[in-house]
């Protein structure tokens, strides 16, 4: 390389040398291509890496909702050793409240997940494309927290958990609109006896291709909840 930039320094060849970069990389870039200059103005550094783009230090991807780069240092510090955590928490209120969801993505494939929503409270929210899952449409995921009934959180609001998430669904829905969601998390869910898991536990509910044994139970719940 280096003996490639001292010829066409001195006009003995032409024609330069680019990164061959995933499709994935190269959206997420120019995307965020008028950016670098802004922050450079401001007397910062600002470089790629990947799909994101680090300034003094801070790591930023871009936000396809608000249509900006988003700072996601704080978010993308690794806890375990190969996989990155993204987390959203929620500071206590009176000592109490305080909640956190965290999501742990293996490094190898975590460009592929672009986080989105970084606003909302309670919920970690990612979207990644049909070519990475092989579905027929993109993905978005929703991994959350619902506070139970009678929460402090809900002192100040006029609606609960349930209220708050919808409100999030309709949102995302509008924005895309073509898009199979998938939702997961704790959601304090109040069944009653009615049954809170998969009696017949097979590889129906299993994505892509795994070993895994089949299951067959039908055990009665032990509750104190008759809601």
């Amino acid at each position: 390389m280096d003996a490639l930039r001292e010829k066409r320094k001195n006009g003995k060849v032409s024609g330069r040398v680019v990164e061959d970069l995933p499709e994935r990389i190269v959206k997420s870039r120019t995307a965020l291509y008028p950016f670098p200059e802004q922050f450079i103005r401001e007397g910062k550094s600002a470089r790629f890496k990947f799909d994101k783009l680090v300034v003094n230090g801070d790591i930023y991807e871009y936000d396809y909702v608000s249509k900006i780069p988003v700072v996601i240092t704080q978010e993308c510090q690794t806890l375990l050793n190969g996989f990155s955590c993204y987390e959203q928490m929620r500071k206590s209120i009176n000592k109490r409240g305080s909640v956190g969801v965290a999501v742990f993505i293996r490094d190898s494939i975590s460009t592929c997940f672009n986080r989105i929503y970084e606003q909302f409270n309670d919920c970690v929210i990612f979207h990644t494309e049909q070519e990475f899952t092989g579905y027929k449409t993109d993905l978005i995921l929703i991994f959350t927290y619902l506070s139970p009934e009678r929460s402090v959180i809900y002192e100040n609001e006029n609606s609960d958990g349930v209220d708050i998430l919808h409100r999030k669904l309709l949102l995302i829905t509008s924005d895309f609109h073509s898009a199979t969601i998938l939702l997961a998390g704790d959601l304090n869910a109040r069944t009653g006896d009615l049954k809170d898991f998969i009696p017949n536990d097979d590889l129906d509910y299993i994505c892509g291709e795994t070993s895994y044994p089949r299951y067959i139970f039908n055990t009665s719940r032990t509750t104190k909840d008759y809601t």
